[in-house]
Order: structure tokens, then C-alpha cells, then sequence
């Protein structure tokens, strides 16, 4: 059984990307990054007793939450396109 695609749709999804959706992706990959070291970070000083430890489980836990609403568009974002897309999201 052959699957459809129609010759528009491939040559859409096949096109080289553009510059902004470059930045696009590339700010997603660090957003997911950070959000994975300071999550990382806070596990490795959750059950500690000390002091210290647990500012630095207070900070990466914050930081984690920072930069994941850096990757969650806000209410104030009307309209967005994303990458290899030429729809509208509309934020939820």
C-alpha cells in the first residue's frame, strides 16, 4: 500500500529552511537544553541536607521554570509562525 503526498506537499516539506526558522529551531534546541540541565541540577541536590544544596536546588528549580516559560509563548502573543509552517498558531 503507497502512501499519498501530493507534489506541493513534498516540495514544501523538502525545501531548504529558512534563516528564521534557523534561529526558530536553534532557540527551541537551547530552551530544551537549559530546561534539562537546571532539571538535572535540582534532582542531583533534592534530598540533600544542606544548606547550601538546597539554595542550589531553590535556584535550578526556578531557572528550569525560567526557561521553560521562554518556550511557551505568553497571552500577549497574538501570532506566531512556526516553523515549516505557513499557519497561524494561535496561543492556548
Amino acid at each position: 500500500m503507497t502512501s499519498f503526498i501530493s507534489k506541493n506537499l513534498l516540495n514544501y516539506l523538502s525545501r531548504p529552511i529558512t534563516p528564521l526558522e534557523q534561529i526558530w529551531i536553534y532557540d527551541d534546541f537551547v530552551f530544551e537544553r537549559r530546561v534539562n540541565y537546571h532539571n538535572q541540577m535540582a534532582e542531583q541536590y533534592k534530598n540533600s541536607n544542606d544548606t547550601n544544596s538546597q539554595l542550589k536546588f531553590i535556584h535550578h528549580t526556578q531557572e528550569a521554570a525560567r526557561w521553560r516559560a521562554k518556550i511557551t509563548p505568553g497571552p500577549d502573543m497574538v501570532h506566531t509562525y512556526g516553523p515549516k509552517t505557513n499557519l497561524i498558531k494561535k496561543p492556548i
